[in-house]
């Protein structure tokens, strides 16, 4: 909670922050989800250790939204996230099943994190969003120099 209310105030933060965010917030759900044969969670987060920033909480709508959608007691169901920064260069990848039945509300958590992508990387990042009746995917790419 604190790096939310304390990144917010800044446009930038240090991207280790940004990922340590990031493995904390994946760590409390998979401590939330129970441990189910039909229910698989991986994440895979590389960073290569230079110094960057990035806008904070960039990504988080996207793993949010994974969870929120992508995961069921009761139906095979995944979230996979990986995550690597390397030579100034983040690549973002989010892929979630879309469970069945969902009760998927009309929201503006992705509009605005890609209206923010575009006005804090103008041609400087690229975004990928596909849905079909049985995945949700994002595939971001971002120069953080």
């Amino acid at each position: 909670m604190r790096h939310a209310v304390e990144s917010s105030k800044n446009g930038s933060v240090e991207v280790e922050k940004e990922i340590k965010f990031l493995r904390d917030y994946i760590e409390i759900q998979q401590i939330r989800i129970p441990k189910r044969d039909n229910i698989c969670i991986s994440s895979t987060i590389n960073w290569d250790e230079k110094a960057a920033t990035v806008a904070p909480l960039i990504l988080m709508t996207f793993v949010e939204n994974a969870f929120k959608y992508g995961i069921s007691f009761a139906h095979e169901c995944f979230v996979e996230i990986k995550l690597t920064i390397e030579n100034h260069q983040l690549t973002f990848e989010c892929c979630n099943s879309v469970v069945p039945h969902a009760q998927i509300e009309k929201g503006t958590g992705i509009e605005n994190t890609l209206k923010r992508l575009h006005l804090l990387y103008p041609n400087r990042h690229t975004v990928r969003v596909s849905k079909s009746e049985t995945t949700f995917e994002v595939f971001l790419t971002i120069s953080l120099t």
